[in-house]
């Protein structure tokens, strides 16, 4: 009863005023005068360049927005001063300012008001996201802004070459993302999407220290849905160089990718088990970086020459990896008495795989390079079995040389 009250009849009003010859007016007081014109879907206005803009106004959507009850002359402030129609052709633009004061002044130093500001063609503008007339509260399913159509919306400009060029490919990623999947298909409202981390009205370029997501916001900004993790993240040894100053320090996005997140169970996620040692291996490989910051470097080379790394090249998900060792988002340094890799703890750690693993278990060298400096024995064990091998294939493609040179020679005596 309250939507016939509030909608319906509202429309079967302005239909029947519209639609009535006999009805004027010596003054622009009612949206029904407006609507005698503009509700006619042909009428159009041709711009010097030849362009054509529509100047309809569709009832249904104009009566079922939330500025019905404002009416024309709310918006378009200038049409107060009109008494006659047709009026001149060029109107004020709409000033959404009046009433939007607040989500006004964080859109103009947003990057889409300052695209505006600078004249950039195409940047949007209120309307854009919103809609002109049939504008809809972000709680209705079917406005534009709602939580599960905010991705489509954005991704209307964002996924277009042509709009943003180098960023298409990037951002359509999302719809493919295990965030994207389920606002996109599922239609969960709770899981992330573009203004939940990007903000709506304020967007500012990831570079921006306003931003949320730049580099020292993003534990924050991902902490929003995943609390637990992040507060284990800020004890970890890369939330504790972030908070010191380091940016070079990995976040959340250094580690699961930015709008192509998956779960660590899908074999592209790059926290996937196989995809690990390579996601920690971007830093820890560095040796610039490493020295830096007096870490020992190499660590996914070494990783790769043992056991566990042969396995896990060739698809052994069970394997252990980075993660197994050193723990996911709460990763410490072997000195704190907390950390897995603790050498009083590294038994259980080491047992969670093997569990009959004691105290001698793990006291090798762990991530061994095979150098005459750090490991002598593996060195020699290894360039013994390098040379033997090689020399092994040596004489074995002598024989084969050899054996051939004979078998040539004696078919030529044959054949004399």
């Amino acid at each position: 009863m309250r939507f016939i009250l509030k909608r319906l009849l509202p429309l079967l009003l302005l239909s029947f005023l519209i639609g009535n010859e006999a009805w004027s007016s010596s003054a622009l007081s009612s949206d029904v005068q407006c609507l005698r014109c503009h509700g006619r879907p042909d009428l159009a206005r041709i711009e010097t360049d030849g362009e054509v803009i529509s100047l309809y106004v569709d009832l249904d959507d104009y009566v079922l927005s939330v500025h019905a009850d404002i009416g024309c002359v709310g918006c378009h402030a200038d049409l107060a001063e009109i008494t006659e129609v047709p009026h001149q052709a060029e109107l004020r633009p709409v000033n959404c300012t009046a009433c939007h004061e607040a989500e006004s002044r964080e859109y103009i130093k947003s990057i889409h008001g300052q695209l505006i500001l600078a004249g950039r063609p195409g940047a949007p503008t209120c309307a854009t996201c919103h809609d002109k007339h049939a504008i809809l509260a972000p709680s209705d399913p079917a406005a534009p802004t709602y939580r599960t159509n905010v991705a489509r919306l954005c991704l209307e400009c964002h996924a277009d070459q042509e709009i943003i060029p180098g960023s298409g490919e990037t951002v359509k990623a999302y719809e493919k993302s295990v965030h994207g999947r389920r606002a996109l298909v599922e239609g969960d409202t709770t899981v992330a999407e573009c203004i939940d981390c990007h903000g709506n009205h304020k967007v500012q370029p990831a570079d921006n220290p306003t931003s949320p997501v730049y580099k020292t916001h993003i534990p924050e900004t991902c902490g929003k849905c995943h609390a637990a993790i992040r507060d284990e993240y800020e004890k970890s040894i890369h939330g504790q160089a972030l908070r010191s100053g380091i940016f070079e320090a990995p976040v959340c996005s250094d580690c699961h990718g930015e709008h192509t997140i998956e779960a660590p169970e899908v074999a592209e996620s790059r926290v996937s088990s196989t995809n690990i040692p390579r996601t920690c291996g971007s830093c820890h490989e560095d040796v610039q970086l490493m020295e830096k910051y007096g870490i020992a470097s190499e660590r996914f080379t070494t990783y790769e020459d043992s056991y566990h790394g042969v396995a896990n090249k060739y698809g052994r998900t069970v394997v252990a990896n980075c993660a197994s060792c050193h723990g996911f988002h709460h990763i410490l340094p072997p000195s704190d008495p907390a950390s897995t890799i603790y050498p009083a703890n590294l038994a259980e750690t080491c047992g969670t795989c093997h569990p009959k693993a004691g105290e001698n278990f793990a006291r090798g060298k762990m991530h061994v390079k095979a150098t005459l400096q750090d490991a002598p024995g593996v060195f020699f064990v290894r360039s013994f079995y390098y040379l033997f091998i090689g020399g092994l294939m040596v004489l074995f493609i002598a024989y084969i040389v050899v054996e051939y040179s004979g078998f040539f020679r004696r078919r030529r005596k044959r054949e004399q």
